[in-house]
């Protein structure tokens, strides 16, 4: 992507759209969660690998609400943000810690970075595709094993 001057309201409103999925996936409102994706979107993890499209995002956000119903509250703080743009499209790297409350204990499940892919739609920034690198491999309070979010 060749870089360009990013406009400030091109910032913020990226900003913005990743702040909105960190709020909802921690809300654990699957629509708003959905809505900050194009359809044809694509999430990548170095902990439990690809989801393609609207699917693959509607079955994370699932998961994400069926554990905070059974008591987890996650809390991703995102930070340490590179954006770049290119016209109506776009490019976000920031910091993730990724926290979650469990039985009254709290512990940090792992230092991360996103780097989104985004595109203008319509006026609006949407993340089309997610990747998310972990640092170190974790297991949820309470469930058996790593891989519990496949």
């Amino acid at each position: 992507m060749k870089l360009a001057l990013t406009s400030i309201e091109d910032r913020v409103a990226i900003q913005e759209l990743m702040t909105s999925y960190c709020c909802a996936i921690d809300a654990g409102d699957v629509n708003g969660v959905l809505a900050c994706f194009t359809e044809d979107c694509r999430l990548e993890s170095n902990s439990i690998g690809p989801s393609p499209g609207q699917g693959g995002v509607n079955m994370l956000a699932d998961q994400m609400a069926r554990l905070r119903r059974e008591g987890r509250q996650f809390r991703h703080i995102i930070t340490n943000f590179r954006v770049e743009t290119d016209g109506d499209r776009g490019r976000i790297r920031c910091y993730l810690l990724d926290y979650v409350t469990f039985n009254g204990e709290t512990q940090l499940l792992s230092p991360c970075e996103y780097d989104c892919d985004v595109l203008k739609k319509d006026g609006r920034w949407l993340i089309e595709t997610r990747r998310v690198h972990i640092d170190r491999q974790f297991v949820l309070p309470g469930l058996p094993n790593a891989n519990q979010l496949k």
